[in-house]
């Protein structure tokens, strides 16, 4: 008896994405948190001053950033509606002169803003992600004849659905559509190509044992079995 499953991971050593390639600039100022880029501002007002003074507010697209903390930190645009546990905690922006050269364009019209509004928020969204650890990898394996092997492995897809976090580019060809249903994903879920949805851990294992899929060996002992069941 053939199958093939998925077990999806929190990947704990993920990167945060400032540390990509972002069309934007986050300047955050908050008194426990490091977040946003690294910058040389002390203060807000001293962010402001540098605009008004060196860029000017009508050559800089910008947006404000709020974030919510309350066991765990998430960040947006628009703000929360709880006041006690939430703030405006600094901006992203990018100055008209980086649009002109980013898009190679001349002028900045309304359809360059449009899309660098788009982008900004799309930058927000990913750091939120990272934030609240929402960032998954998964590891395929086939089990055969008593064996276990892992037959594909990757990690780094920041989001919680596999049909935008661009994971269902990565699976096996028989699993996609297995996972796609699946629909959010989590620390430990496994999902098997006949569309099945487990917890790794005791209901695993026992899902293999009942149709004679678990090696030849005790849990300890075997590496790929430990690696699948155990969360």
């Amino acid at each position: 008896m053939l199958m093939k499953l998925v077990k999806v991971w929190y990947d704990e050593y993920a990167e945060s994405p400032r540390e990509w390639s972002n069309l934007g600039t986050m300047v955050c100022f908050h008194r426990r948190y490091c977040l946003g880029d690294r910058h040389d501002f002390h203060t807000p007002d001293e962010f402001r001053e540098w605009v008004s003074k060196e860029v000017g507010w009508h050559n800089i697209v910008i947006l404000p950033l709020y974030i919510y903390d309350h066991g765990r930190i998430t960040m947006n645009t628009t703000g929360f509606s709880c006041p006690w546990d939430s703030s405006q905690v600094g901006w992203i922006y990018v100055t008209k002169a980086r649009l002109r050269e980013e898009f190679g364009v001349k002028r900045v019209t309304r359809d360059v803003l449009r899309r660098t509004e788009e982008i900004l928020h799309a930058e927000v969204e990913t750091y939120d992600q990272y934030l609240r650890g929402e960032i998954y990898g998964f590891s395929a394996y086939e089990i055969v004849g008593g064996n276990i092997v892992e037959i594909d492995s990757c990690g780094g897809f920041y989001g919680d659905r596999p049909e935008e976090n661009g994971m269902l580019e990565y699976v096996p060809d028989e699993l996609r559509e297995p996972l796609r249903a699946a629909g959010l994903l989590h620390d430990g879920l496994v999902v098997t190509e006949a569309g099945d949805e487990l917890e790794a851990g005791r209901e695993l294992r026992n899902y293999l044992w009942e149709r004679g899929l678990l090696p030849g060996c005790v849990l300890e002992k075997c590496s790929a079995l430990r690696e699948l069941c155990v969360i």
